[in-house]
């Protein structure tokens, strides 16, 4: 067993302090580049974070959407209850900056698709964040050119 380069202990610290990634702004055609975290699930509900019966409420949630059940009625209400509850808890313990409170100063909430790109990042899904980047970039290729 060797021990952990300084290399490798680098890129620990690289992730550790977090990553800026890119989310959509507040009109279409802009985006904002927000400094964000990974954070662990386990950690946040053993400090009290978030209620472990709200992460078991959500991973049901997950499970049956992934199953292609439909979510109906006083049902479908508890889950976007749960989802939203769920997000705004985990966005605010990955966005590092600006921070919660820096978009507060200036009068500016991020929206519930901002706030859910940066929960989804945090716990590791990446898979919305890529579509945004492909659709950025196909905004940019349909642009209107100086040259036309």
């Amino acid at each position: 067993m060797q021990v952990t380069s300084l290399e490798e202990l680098k890129q620990i610290a690289k992730k550790v302090n977090g990553e800026v990634i890119e989310i959509p702004g507040f009109d279409d055609m802009s985006v904002l580049n927000v400094k964000v975290k990974r954070v662990s699930l386990t950690d946040l509900v053993q400090c009290d974070v978030l209620p472990n019966i709200l992460l078991l409420e959500v991973q049901k949630i997950l499970d049956k959407k992934q199953k292609g059940h439909e979510i109906k009625g006083k049902e479908y209400e508890r889950a976007v209850k749960n989802l939203e509850q769920f997000t705004e808890i985990v966005y605010k313990q990955a966005l590092i900056e600006p921070s919660v409170d820096d978009f507060k100063s200036v009068g500016l909430e991020l929206n519930k698709v901002q706030k859910s790109m940066i929960a989804e990042y945090a716990i590791g899904d990446t898979s919305r964040l890529e579509r945004f980047r492909a659709f950025r970039e196909s905004l940019k290729n349909n642009s209107a050119s100086k040259e036309l």
